[in-house]
């Protein structure tokens, strides 16, 4: 599977597997490196912590879209910009 380089994503992937799993690099040696007998509950805590994270960045962006950034005044009908407080 090839996807486009995301700096923000692979960045995240390679904490979770550092965290979950016995890889330090997710690049390939093309050497014996490369494959490793890892229990599969360390991979089910792997996916999870990706899920999660998945799940996290949804909720972020769904509040990010729902949040208004511009509204007309009741009063005088001007166009007021909304600036969340973070």
């Amino acid at each position: 599977m090839t996807t486009q380089p995301d700096p923000e994503r692979d960045a995240a992937i390679l904490e979770i597997a550092r965290r979950e799993t016995p890889f330090e690099t997710l690049t390939p040696t093309r050497s014996g490196a490369d494959f490793r007998e890892v229990a599969v509950w360390t991979i089910e805590q792997a996916l999870t912590a990706a899920y999660e994270a998945g799940r996290e960045a949804g909720r972020k962006a769904e509040r990010k879209r729902r949040t208004p950034t511009r509204c007309q005044c009741p009063a005088c009908g001007r166009e007021i910009r909304i600036t969340p407080v973070t």
